[in-house]
């Protein structure tokens, strides 16, 4: 890239040298011409470089752009011949629960095991052709569009039946907008993005027009909710598959003292991964964790968290700061309670005053609330049989 701004400089400076007489805005568009087709070169670039990334393994392209500039201590050394071709590692199993403890049939209701195991098989091979989400929710549709609509839900019924009986124009916009509220958050729960605020709002402006198909309406938006779901999949199994690929690779390094759980800059709300980046199980520092005691990414749908490697010192040291260990209600339990409240929810939070042990697991993972319930209940019952 440097090669290419060095070449447009001497490219201006020719054309300005045999045109002395040029005025200002003569030589504004021989500098903004030059700028664009500078930039036309960035841009074939970096897409021929994410192009060779995504064929090769995103991990051995990075590895290998490293030591070609002579950086040969990065905490992820591995060939083209890495993980991403390692096919036991690739597999997906629609088996394994995330930190919230659902596994992909049980978060997709109506979704069956045979279902999700096509799933799986399409999102390797998505992953063999080093596609991207987008393709691979292609594809995750193909193979179980039916399975990914869901029923239409209560408050989306509800609206497209006012609508439906409403008398007047006018007064199905006065329908569509006292609902907007109560519809546009039902797009912004967590575990949900953009892509589902985008559908409800694209329902609210089609049911608000007059003359409208109420029926078209609703079943587009079905088919919008669908085709979230399966971006959803890929998305976060694909970052899944990912993590387990960095964590086995750093595991295997003698350099790699511990892994890091990071957060990723366009993190929305404050959830179970602000709590994973700031525990300290091992006293090695905030969201530090042992090589093998890192916890499962992702952490919940649409989770782009990452892991990162720290690495010793050249001269072999240690570059960890040794802290005090701390437990993981300790943790939650030093936040400020609105914090804590964002991160547990209100129903948690409030439990978490009288027994934090029971809202949070020994590994840092929350039980749902009707399970801490029945936990801190059961020990209150031990603890007043005891006495």
């Amino acid at each position: 890239m440097r090669e290419a701004y060095v070449r447009a400089a001497a490219r201006i400076r020719r054309a300005l040298t045999a045109r002395p007489d040029a005025t200002q805005t003569e030589i504004e568009r021989v500098v903004l011409r030059e700028l664009v087709r500078t930039t036309r070169q960035r841009l074939g670039i970096i897409e021929r470089s994410t192009s060779d990334s995504a064929r090769r393994g995103r991990i051995a392209q990075i590895a290998e752009t490293a030591e070609a500039l002579g950086r040969d201590d990065l905490g992820v050394r591995v060939t083209a011949q890495g993980p991403w071709t390692d096919t036991s590692r690739r597999q997906l199993n629609v088996a394994a629960a995330s930190a919230d403890g659902l596994t992909l049939p049980q978060r997709l209701r109506g979704l069956d095991r045979r279902t999700a195991e096509a799933i799986a098989r399409e999102l390797t091979a998505a992953r063999e052709a080093a596609e991207g989400a987008k393709v691979a929710a292609q594809r995750l549709e193909r193979v179980a569009g039916v399975e990914l609509q869901q029923a239409v839900p209560r408050y989306v019924h509800d609206l497209a039946e006012a609508v439906r009986q409403a008398p007047s124009g006018s007064e199905v916009k006065r329908i569509v907008k006292a609902a907007r509220e109560r519809v546009l958050r039902r797009g912004s729960v967590a575990g949900s993005d953009f892509t589902i605020r985008g559908a409800n709002r694209k329902l609210l402006a089609e049911l608000s027009k007059p003359g409208v198909d109420v029926d078209r309406v609703v079943a587009e938006w079905v088919e919008r909710k669908a085709t979230y779901r399966a971006r959803m999949i890929a998305r976060t199994e694909g970052q899944r598959a990912f993590a387990r690929a960095y964590v086995e690779t750093a595991q295997a390094n003698p350099r790699v003292e511990g892994l890091k759980w990071n957060l990723n800059p366009s993190h929305p709300r404050p959830d179970i991964c602000d709590h994973f980046a700031a525990m300290d199980p091992a006293g090695l520092g905030e969201g530090v964790y042992p090589k093998d005691g890192l916890p499962d990414m992702p952490a919940h749908p649409h989770c782009m968290c990452f892991p990162s490697s720290v690495l010793v010192r050249p001269d072999g040291s240690s570059s960890i700061t040794r802290t005090e260990p701390r437990a993981p209600h300790e943790t939650l339990a030093a936040m400020p309670a609105e914090r804590r409240r964002e991160i547990l929810g209100p129903g948690r939070a409030r439990l978490f005053e009288r027994a934090p042990t029971a809202v949070v697991r020994p590994d840092g993972t929350f039980r749902t609330l009707a399970g801490a319930e029945r936990l801190a209940a059961r020990r209150r019952r031990r603890a007043a049989s005891s006495v």
